[in-house]
């Protein structure tokens, strides 16, 4: 009879163990709350207990030449944590080149960047291993060129990205809108 207790007293310790493993390595989606600014739009992350964890922006540069426009994406989380993959999807409102800045900073981790095969006007960006670059802020640099001339375009930008905190894993998602104009 001791032997069938113990035995069951170990089978409950290891469920527990195991529920609680897999509830550490499992993802939480993350609450977005989208927040507008002049010029600058962004979406506050926002995990289970209702802290912050990490801020998504989309913000105007304004333009380098004639019609070349520019904007700049930051990815921000708080401290303890690391953006660990990332990828956007790229659409301005008008049929127009859009390309990556070098981005700065220590020797990045492949990037890609393409268009995409579901609309032919939008572009993808994928860094699947932020490596290094995931501990602090994120920033990158894009410019901008229509095809005809404007002097005003919209951009749209959905962005899912993972975070971690330790073993604790997050996901965000988000779609942002922002117009560059000629200043």
């Amino acid at each position: 009879m001791k032997r069938i207790l113990k035995l069951l007293a170990l089978l409950i310790v290891l469920f527990a163990i195991c529920t609680l493993s897999v509830k550490a390595f499992s993802v939480e989606n993350l609450r977005g709350e989208k927040i507008a600014e002049t010029n600058e739009v962004h979406s506050n992350f926002y995990n289970s207990k209702g802290e912050r964890v990490a801020t998504f922006s989309l913000m105007e540069q304004g333009y380098y030449a004639e019609d070349v426009f520019s904007f700049r994406i930051h990815v921000w989380h708080r401290e303890g944590g690391k953006t660990k993959s990332l990828r956007l999807v790229i659409t301005p409102n008008v049929s127009a080149e859009v390309y990556l800045k070098t981005p700065d900073g220590y020797p990045w981790n492949p990037i890609k960047l393409q268009r995409s095969k579901e609309d032919l006007n939008s572009v993808v960006l994928e860094i699947p291993d932020l490596g290094f670059q995931g501990v602090g802020s994120t920033r990158l640099d894009f410019v901008v060129i229509p095809l005809k001339r404007a002097d005003a375009i919209s951009i749209t930008v959905k962005a899912e990205f993972e975070l971690s905190e330790g073993i604790k894993r997050y996901k965000g998602e988000t779609v942002l809108n922002t117009q560059l104009k000629k200043k």
